[in-house]
């Protein structure tokens, strides 16, 4: 299921009997579009942001000991050090002030711009980063929304169907703002269970390669 700007324009002009009409320009729309989109990532990333997980893989080279942060990157989940071989484990967290306290186990920290492996010395190999970033703007009418938010799309034109009514200075029909806190009521609780209905505790942490007392950093 794709789902276009175009598509999502209509409808929320649809919801305010504003087709065929030009009181709103249809860059104005593309804005509103764009605005509910990152909303609704947001709704999304604060009650499972694993829906919203990507990865970007590094080679950090003899002599180097860093890692440029992926774009866009907004959360950083955590650090898997040889994630292609069977050997692959998950860096603990370190701080700046503390990343001079081990010179065996290797950890990571975060810059302002990059990631810096400790002990800068054993820094060289190959890294997986594990992070959140945000929806790519909407900019042409054929433009898709981002995948993860495609079920749950309905929120998007009813979000800017109020923007257009605050605009045109009347009231929101009641009917649209309970329509809309329904679907931000389904949205949380599809979302929440979304990865299994088992607690999170079920997990082998052997399989981690950590302690369960150092997964703290890997849960949002």
């Amino acid at each position: 299921m794709a789902i276009t700007l175009a598509q999502i324009v209509t409808e929320a002009k649809e919801l305010t009997d504003e087709v065929g009409a030009d009181f709103v320009a249809d860059a104005q729309w593309y804005i509103w579009a764009n605005r509910a989109q990152r909303k609704l990532w947001h709704l999304c990333r604060e009650h499972n942001p694993n829906m919203l997980l990507a990865t970007a893989d590094s080679t950090i080279a003899s002599g180097a000991s860093t890692i440029a942060l992926p774009t866009g990157m907004q959360i950083l989940y955590g650090v898997e050090r040889d994630p292609a071989t069977s050997s692959r484990i998950w860096l603990k967290p370190t701080t700046l002030f503390g990343k001079n306290g081990s010179t065996h186990e290797r950890r990571f920290w975060r810059g302002k711009t990059t990631i810096t492996i400790e002990p800068i010395e054993r820094a060289p190999g190959t890294y997986r980063v594990y992070y959140v970033g945000g929806p790519t703007d909407m900019v042409i009418s054929s433009v898709h929304l981002e995948v993860p938010l495609e079920p749950f799309w309905d929120f998007i034109p009813m979000t800017m169907a109020l923007k257009f009514f605050g605009k045109d200075e009347v009231n929101a029909p009641p009917e649209l703002i309970k329509e809309l806190n329904d679907q931000v009521e389904a949205i949380i609780e599809t979302i929440s269970h979304s990865n299994s209905q088992l607690p999170m505790t079920i997990v082998d942490v052997d399989d981690l390669g950590v302690e369960p007392s150092d997964l703290a950093h890997l849960v949002p």
